[in-house]
């Protein structure tokens, strides 16, 4: 099996290419969105339970019944949010999201992806 993460800011076309990849390949499959901010209540966002759902997400990958599977977004995006956060902020919480998702990637907790796609958009316009 082949996993795949799609990432990109907001606008930047995951969704649209992740459908044109499913309309045109019928051995690939779009793993489940379990993190959707719209429909998660704010305590659900901290980067712990989110690690936890990515977790949800590798088990749940070992039931594939197609060969390949996208994602949109991954861990990849919450520590590129978090990296900005830091960045920006200085909350000293960065550290303890590498830490914690390098941990769950050794341990098998998490599966990393063979591929990663990065879509970027104009964001002037």
């Amino acid at each position: 099996m082949t996993y795949v993460h799609v990432e990109g800011i907001p606008g930047a076309g995951k969704t649209t290419w992740i459908n044109s990849q499913l309309s045109q390949y019928q051995d690939a499959m779009l793993m489940p969105d379990l993190l959707n901010p719209k429909t998660l209540p704010a305590f659900a966002l901290t980067y712990e339970f989110i690690v936890y759902i990515e977790s949800i997400k590798s088990r749940l990958l070992q039931h594939a019944k197609k060969p390949v599977v996208l994602q949109e977004r991954g861990y990849l995006s919450i520590l590129a949010y978090h990296y900005a956060e830091e960045q920006l902020s200085a909350t000293g919480i960065y550290p303890k999201v590498i830490a914690l998702i390098s941990e769950s990637i050794q341990s098998g907790a998490i599966q990393a992806p063979e591929h990663i796609v990065l879509l970027s958009a104009d964001i002037a316009s």
